[in-house]
């Protein structure tokens, strides 16, 4: 953090630990309150109920898919239309 750091991204599985033993949580809060933004992969686990990174100060991100598809369409500013699926 000594080094002029503005973001930290984590993107690591671990087990959930109890909140004493968490070696991401705690050092991330003390990142934060230097001013570094701290951003966690919701977690690296198939399992679609896992998130392993629940602390309040870290913005935490994931992604995910539906079974279904979506249309849309875009207007260009020449006035042409593209349509696709989202």
């Amino acid at each position: 953090m000594g080094d002029g750091v503005d973001v930290i991204s984590l993107s690591i599985g671990v087990d959930v630990p109890s909140p004493y033993e968490d070696a991401i949580s705690m050092p991330s809060l003390t990142a934060v309150d230097r001013g570094i933004f701290v951003a966690a992969a919701a977690a690296n686990n198939p399992a679609r109920w896992a998130l392993q990174n629940g602390a309040p100060w870290i913005s935490t991100v994931g992604a995910g898919t539906v079974d279904r598809s979506f249309t849309a369409q875009i207007v260009l500013s020449n006035g042409a239309m593209i349509e696709g699926y989202l």
